[in-house]
């Protein structure tokens, strides 16, 4: 482990630097509760990583992270079960986003089903008759409802779900291609940050690697189960640019460039 890598621990494992990690954490899920599938697996590296810190330290830091987390969501939990009926994490419209994305009319980004049958004939904001099934069932009841039917169709369409996931997976690295510079531009910096992140392993920032590793993996593979949008990729933008900035100051003539720079 690297002075400066020991250095930010004994910061991070303070407590009043766990309680801030957690509150950020917390404060973020009303934003993007989507990103909460990184959290489990950053505490994981934190306990299984750094051998040299007692287990007793590890644990403490988890333990707090976690207490302070919740704290942060217990508001909006129990206005939720006031308000909606129902204990949930943040929101609740997993039915309806799995069933616009995983069905006969679905296609594989919001931007083509947005201009198909699928949204005017299943989405409440486009269907009145949606719309007054949700004011008829609830929206707990409408979302169960539309989760049941979509997992169903998933068990009956395999080859449909696995195609759809494919060619959502295909798009969340290198977007849409109805646009070739886009295409060329977001394929770049996919190859670019893969590279990067496979030059910081090598040059001895595993830590670094690690952390950024959930956030490029875990979190895009729950994004494949739904229709693609750009907007997935744009919570994560920092980790795509950060390691391939990395490999670019790695390469051999962007150091000949500064080296010209700076004698100049």
């Amino acid at each position: 482990m690297s002075l400066l890598e020991t250095e930010v621990l004994a910061t991070v494992l303070h407590l009043s630097w766990m309680l801030a990690y957690g509150a950020s954490w917390g404060i973020l899920m009303y934003f993007q509760p989507s990103l909460v599938v990184i959290l489990p697996f950053h505490l994981l590296i934190v306990l299984l990583t750094h051998r040299t810190v007692p287990l007793i330290s590890k644990l403490q830091f988890a333990s707090a992270v976690g207490l302070m987390f919740v704290g942060v969501l217990l508001p909006w939990v129990i206005r939720c079960r006031l308000v909606l009926g129902e204990w949930m994490f943040m929101r609740d419209n997993l039915g309806l986003e799995l069933h616009l994305a995983d069905s006969n009319l679905s296609r594989a980004s919001t931007q083509d089903n947005m201009g198909s049958r699928q949204y005017f004939e299943n989405h409440p904001c486009y269907s009145l008759a949606e719309a007054q099934k949700v004011l008829q069932l609830g929206e707990i009841e409408y979302e169960h409802r539309l989760l049941k039917e979509a997992t169903l169709w998933i068990k009956e369409n395999r080859a449909s779900f696995i195609r759809l996931t494919l060619e959502r997976m295909l798009y969340f690295w290198t977007d849409l291609p109805s646009s070739y510079t886009t295409l060329f531009l977001r394929s770049l910096l996919s190859i670019g940050t893969l590279l990067g992140l496979g030059r910081m392993w090598r040059d001895g920032f595993k830590l670094q690697a690690l952390l950024f590793a959930p956030i490029l993996c875990i979190y895009p593979a729950s994004c494949y189960l739904f229709q693609y949008s750009n907007r997935y990729v744009a919570r994560i933008a920092f980790a795509l640019l950060l390691p391939a900035g990395f490999a670019l100051s790695r390469m051999k003539g962007f150091h000949l460039g500064r080296t010209v720079a700076k004698s100049a």
